[in-house]
């Protein structure tokens, strides 16, 4: 647990560092556009168009922002309807069918979903490998 821990620590250490960084850098970045301007304008006119550009700077991030997050937004659906249709179908289907349907359901659902099938399959290994009655439970499943 402390690897875990100690892997979590670094990763905010770099994130705020390089959060730092990246604002330090935009302090010079906006100081270096105010005297550029001043070069032209009054020091007034020049901090006021230093002002313009942060504004608008401002603004195109947030419309960044608001169309990343539209879209990570999830399209409404049902997710359950191929579990309905297969309540409904037909007396001859047979187990091996419906083994099928559904293993191809579970198929889809991997490749649309690999990260969360990847933690889940881990989680799982790691439950096996610390649980003694588990793995003798999924040693007797096997031999059957």
């Amino acid at each position: 647990m402390s690897l875990i821990l100690k892997r979590l620590g670094v990763a905010v250490a770099v994130f705020v560092i390089s959060g730092a960084a990246v604002f330090v850098a935009t302090v010079f970045l906006f100081v270096a556009l105010y005297f550029w301007f001043q070069e032209n304008l009054s020091p007034p006119a020049a901090a006021l168009a230093t002002a313009a550009v942060l504004l608008a700077f401002a603004a195109l991030i947030v419309v960044l922002g608001a169309l990343l997050v539209a879209s990570f937004k999830r399209k409404p659906k049902r997710r359950f309807d191929w579990l309905l249709e297969l309540l409904e179908a037909p007396d001859g289907l047979s187990a091996a069918a419906l083994g099928n349907l559904i293993g191809r359901r579970l198929q889809t659902f991997a490749r649309e979903n690999t990260q969360a099938t990847v933690i889940a399959s881990l989680l799982a290994g790691l439950a096996i490998g610390i649980s003694p009655a588990l793995r003798s439970l999924l040693r007797d499943i096997l031999k059957d």
